[in-house]
């Protein structure tokens, strides 16, 4: 009987108990003693850190995210079901268009050397902190085939500054010059090539197209001779048919 008595007694204790449950507010770590007045549940971590739980909407908010974040941060959960905040990826980089100049530059042949790549004004800017293929194709016209057979090569890189006899830029991986051959006995012809560059500073960075007309060119028979002195590729880094353009890498 008297085991009975304290079954109802209990039962009765955790009825009355039950509505002042359902509006309970709980805290769980550190000062146990201290919740917010929306939180249903809060666990603060000794740092100060909370995951909280709204008690109206149910509403999640975790409070572990790095020092440095200042924008919306990405939810990501590990392999031990660990779960963080981590700063947002940066938004992908756009594809970059270079610029040409109205006119370009005429390109008299020339010894293939630093000393003689000239500025032709077309240019490409590149965003800070970057790393990108920029790919440059263009035609290549002379005002007069001055030669019955043979090709001509054409040469162009990319620097730091357009004024003529400047080295490429120390900023491009890989091959530095984009080579294009042009017939001797036709008006036309075309270069193209890619390189690889990577702007470091924290500022946008602008690269300046060269190019240099070598003075040796080669016969059908593969013999070297100059070229004459009035012939000229006109318009390099103007008006073109071609491309240029940069894609972003990783």
């Amino acid at each position: 009987m008297k085991k009975l008595i304290y079954l109802v007694a209990f039962l009765l204790t955790g009825a009355l108990a039950l509505p002042h449950a359902a509006h309970a507010q709980v805290k769980i770590g550190a000062n146990p003693g201290t919740i917010g007045t929306s939180s249903g549940l809060e666990v603060e971590a000794t740092n100060g850190k909370k995951v909280i739980v709204d008690k109206t909407d149910g509403t999640l908010t975790i409070q572990n995210v790095p020092a440095s974040t200042t924008n919306t941060s990405i939810l990501t959960i590990d392999a031990n079901g660990v779960v963080n905040k981590q700063t947002q990826s940066a938004p992908a980089l756009p594809i970059v268009f270079g610029t040409l100049t109205a006119t370009g530059r005429t390109l008299t042949p020339s010894p293939p050397t630093i000393s003689n790549f000239f500025g032709t004004g077309a240019s490409i800017t590149l965003p800070a902190n970057s790393k990108y293929v920029v790919n440059f194709t263009h035609t290549l016209r002379s005002s007069t085939p001055a030669v019955a057979s043979g090709t001509g090569l054409v040469r162009a890189t990319l620097s730091d500054s357009n004024a003529d006899g400047v080295v490429q830029s120390a900023d491009i991986t890989g091959p530095v010059i984009a080579l294009g051959i042009i017939n001797l006995a036709a008006t036309t012809g075309i270069l193209s090539g890619a390189f690889v560059i990577t702007n470091t500073t924290a500022s946008p960075k602008t690269y300046y197209m060269k190019g240099v007309l070598d003075v040796n060119s080669s016969t059908g028979a593969g013999s070297s001779y100059n070229l004459p002195a009035g012939y000229s590729i006109f318009g390099f880094g103007g008006p073109s048919e071609g491309g240029f353009y940069g894609i972003p890498v990783n």
